[in-house]
């Protein structure tokens, strides 16, 4: 290791990527969660006042720590930022790791509100992506989770991505039923 900026902003880098991924892949399982955990906190903690700029490195972080919440709360606001920014295929691919990790958190109302308010900002990633099967597939099976939260503003929503998909499918009658519970 060999230092490369001074204090109070010391930053220590390997002088060969070797050497860093053999250390790395010596140390167990349980040592590297605490370790992307700590760095995690770490970050937010120094980056608090501009924690826009590191989303994407907190989200990897997290997402390689034991805190599932943490990391699909950063991952959701990456695919934001990547969408924003154009970046559809990063916005895909965070909002696939989200979802993969919702899937092992408890099914809990937070979790569910979680899972469909992300199926609602996808709208416009699928859209350019033209990845409506695959949309239209999550969409129909997280709609009786949608139902039962009993949110009327996400419900309408919800209803609203699904007919837009209907209607990109060619499944005009069942578009015209959708966007009309919307």
């Amino acid at each position: 290791l060999y230092e490369r900026r001074i204090y109070p902003q010391s930053v220590f880098i390997f002088k060969h990527a070797l050497t860093q991924e053999v250390d790395y892949s010596s140390l167990l399982k349980k040592g590297k969660k605490e370790i992307h955990e700590a760095i995690g906190r770490a970050m937010r903690a120094l980056y608090s006042d501009r924690l826009e700029e590191h989303y994407e490195l907190l989200a990897y972080h997290f997402g390689r720590s034991a805190n599932a919440d943490e990391a699909v709360k950063y991952l959701d606001l990456a695919n934001q930022k990547a969408a924003k920014l154009n970046a559809m295929e990063e916005a895909k691919a965070y909002f696939d790791k989200a979802m993969e990790l919702l899937d092992a958190l408890p099914k809990s109302e937070e979790n569910c509100q979680r899972r469909i308010s992300m199926l609602v900002t996808q709208g416009f990633v699928v859209e350019l992506l033209f990845k409506f099967q695959e949309y239209y597939d999550l969409l129909i099976r997280y709609e009786p989770v949608a139902r039962e939260l009993g949110n009327p503003e996400l419900l309408g929503a919800f209803c609203g991505r699904l007919g837009h998909c209907h209607f990109a499918l060619g499944h005009y009658d069942q578009a015209i039923q959708a966007l009309a519970k919307a």
